[in-house]
């Protein structure tokens, strides 16, 4: 069978731009390893470890932002969370259910700008290290 190439330099031109995709999706996968791992970590120095707090507390010099470093109380409680803090029940600020996310076909249940259901899953939450008790 006979086929029809293109001229090798247009064969090369492809290659190119094709390695250059290639490196891209590798350089934003990266990316986007990075960003997950520090908002991890600033999700568990924050709420976890209360990490401004204790700073506040210890009077060390401030790490955020002003406007974020004012939002942390600047004590801790006797239960060892940041003063005003309360421990509550996901149910009492939220409608809990068991089941199944809907489809993302199912357009009704997810309309923008937070009008629809906000929707979150175990694995989600497991995803990121956040477990409900």
């Amino acid at each position: 069978m006979r086929i029809t190439l293109p001229p090798l330099s247009f064969q090369e031109a492809i290659a190119d731009v094709i390695g250059a995709l290639d490196d891209k999706i590798e350089l934003n996968r990266q990316t986007n390893e990075t960003l997950e791992a520090l908002a991890r970590a600033i999700f568990k120095d924050w709420f976890v470890d209360f990490g401004p707090t204790r700073a506040k507390a210890e009077g060390r010099p401030p790490y955020l932002a002003p406007e974020l470093w004012d939002l942390f109380p600047d004590a801790l409680d006797d239960e060892d969370k940041p003063m005003g803090w309360k421990k509550r029940k996901l149910d009492d600020l939220f409608s809990v259910s068991i089941g199944r996310t809907p489809p993302r076909k199912e357009k009704h249940h997810f309309l923008p700008g937070g009008q629809g259901q906000t929707w979150i899953s175990i694995r989600t939450m497991g995803d990121v290290q956040t477990f409900a008790f």
